[in-house]
């Protein structure tokens, strides 16, 4: 008789048991889903800062290789300044020396120092022209067109032929140019040109500098400059030296800017690439100083009156030299087995100080 009476509580009691043995089990499980879940995440942060880790090891090694080849690029032209050149020219060591400069071995990385040279810097030989060349070596400062010193002229005549600007755009953009410098607030020309007046009106508004150029960028400051523009121009220009253009190492882009004529600036790249007409090697010819310019290309080629009276005017105007002081550096590091690389852009001196320096 009890039996009977308790069996339907023995039955209620294994059934509460077997339901909580389900509810242990569902709870292991979703204790089990967020233990899973959290390993997952915590996984997933220790990967992102062990990548990140290794991301910074990477920077630093590439980092400490590109900046050696800046140091290697000082110790070449400590060397040129020790030996007391009286003039700088395109077949020196800091300028042309893949030994030196191409894919220099360092730990597990290499560094190379050099740029591509335009093809109207040197004779090209290729059929269409496009060939590119690698320089191996640092670019001279003073082979570019001062923004501090330079005048409209010349920056109208570079913008014609860099950037094929008309000539009522070009000479605009000049006077802006000018404007963005000078001390005061007037218009260096009644109708073109750009001072406080006219920035102090844009969106967001500033004013203009009066005083000199401290970075190319600030050219993007200037109205009517914008980056299409200054690509095509950041090559020629420079804010180091005191404006006096190297003609061992200047372009011919550079050398049009400045006034000379398309016949006179072939007959002095003819004199600088010497009898095997390359660009920047071991025969080539250079001017030994600036009063010597005349009579050492009289040597080579003959020069009609006009083209002395030319080269006499900008030697006079202390526009042409032989000699430079500032000097570009572009280190490009890169390590084995790994895409990455890491450039390091300088401008130094001839004595080693820095004066610029940009890390990518």
């Amino acid at each position: 008789m009890l039996k009977v009476f308790l069996s339907p509580f023995a039955k209620c009691f294994r059934n509460q048991k077997q339901s909580n043995k389900g509810s242990i089990l569902i709870l292991t499980l979703l204790v089990l889903a967020v233990l899973s879940v959290l390993g997952l995440n915590l996984g997933f942060v220790v990967r992102q800062k062990l990548n990140f880790l290794k991301h910074v090891e990477t920077n630093d090694k590439l980092h400490f290789i590109a900046e050696a080849g800046v140091k290697r690029a000082v110790l070449e032209l400590k060397k040129e300044h020790i030996a007391l050149k009286d003039s700088c020219h395109l077949n020196e060591s800091w300028s042309n020396n893949p030994l030196a400069f191409k894919e220099v071995c360092l730990g597990d990385g290499v560094f190379t120092v050099g740029y591509i040279i335009d093809n109207n810097s040197r004779v090209d030989n290729s059929e269409d022209g496009s060939e590119e060349l690698m320089q191996y070596g640092l670019i001279d400062e003073n082979s570019k067109i001062n923004l501090n010193t330079a005048d409209t002229a010349v920056f109208k005549r570079l913008f014609q032929d860099v950037v094929f600007l008309s000539e009522e755009l070009a000479e605009e953009l000049a006077y802006c140019v000018i404007d963005w410098r000078d001390a005061d607030s007037n218009f260096q020309h009644p109708s073109y040109g750009a001072e406080d007046s006219y920035y102090r009106n844009l969106k967001e508004p500033y004013e203009a500098k009066d005083s000199d150029y401290e970075v190319l960028e600030e050219l993007l400051l200037v109205r009517g400059m914008d980056e299409e523009i200054f690509d095509k121009i950041e090559n020629y220009v420079t804010v180091y030296g005191s404006g006096k253009i190297n003609i061992n190492t200047a372009s011919s882009e550079v050398l049009s800017a400045l006034g000379l004529t398309d016949g006179l600036i072939e007959k002095i790249m003819s004199f600088r690439h010497g009898m095997d007409l390359e660009f920047a090697s071991f025969d080539d010819n250079f001017f030994v100083s600036g009063s010597s310019i005349i009579s050492e290309l009289k040597s080579f080629v003959s020069l009609n009156q006009s083209e002395i009276m030319q080269l006499e005017l900008m030697i006079a105007e202390g526009k042409l030299g032989v000699t430079s002081e500032n000097f570009m550096v572009k280190s490009t590091a890169k390590l084995d087995k790994i895409d990455d690389h890491y450039q390091i852009i300088a401008v130094v001196d001839c004595e080693g100080k820095i004066k610029y320096w940009q890390e990518d």
